[in-house]
């Protein structure tokens, strides 16, 4: 990974640049957003506050045999407290993915795609809703901001900004859909245990 200096205090700091869309400065705290290769300061976020966990920045997260990059994490708040999300780079084809914890549910996103902005679904829980060619069973619905990260994340979600999120269904899948002003994005993942997953 390339050496640069942040734009905001001049600290040297090392990111991938083909991989984060959010850094996070380890020296002054400032999120960066990486647009086309440039560096451009976003907003100063609090440090994250620790919870218990074995994931660790630098390590590797392991399940069915693929190796992940823990590359950082990224907190999100929402009405009835966080969830964290840490990004990972699959190390054997360079393929972004998350893992996230929230409440003891543990879920690995492996596929992330952007679609044209559209409104939040009016659908009440436990109903169905369409976004594009894909029918989604909603599970829960509300409204989230990003509040904190560390290290260097691939979503470039304006920091403290407050969007809708979905929790659905389809097929055998998780879902995140995230709301943003300018897009839209939908996570795919599956659920996994906690004893599938080690940390190396």
């Amino acid at each position: 990974m390339p050496e640069t200096t942040c734009p905001s205090c001049g600290a040297p700091f090392k990111y991938d640049e083909d991989y984060a869309q959010l850094v996070v400065c380890p020296y002054c705290n400032n999120s960066i957003a990486v647009v086309d290769k440039s560096l451009k300061v976003d907003q100063k976020l609090a440090p994250l506050t620790k919870v218990p966990t074995r994931l660790e920045i630098g390590k590797t997260l392991v399940h069915n045999n693929v190796e992940y990059a823990i590359m950082g994490v990224a907190r999100y708040e929402y009405g009835d407290g966080f969830w964290d999300e840490w990004h990972l780079l699959n190390t054997s084809n360079n393929q972004v993915a998350f893992y996230t914890e929230d409440e003891g549910d543990y879920i690995l996103f492996h596929e992330k795609k952007i679609l044209p902005a559209a409104e939040a679904p009016s659908a009440p829980i436990g109903q169905t809703f369409s976004l594009g060619e894909q029918t989604i069973s909603l599970r829960e619905k509300g409204q989230a901001k990003l509040s904190g990260m560390m290290g260097q994340i691939a979503n470039q979600f304006p920091p403290m900004t407050p969007f809708t999120y979905v929790d659905g269904v389809i097929g055998q899948h998780m879902v995140i859909v995230s709301y943003l002003q300018d897009r839209v994005i939908l996570a795919t993942g599956t659920p996994v245990r906690y004893t599938d997953v080690t940390i190396k």
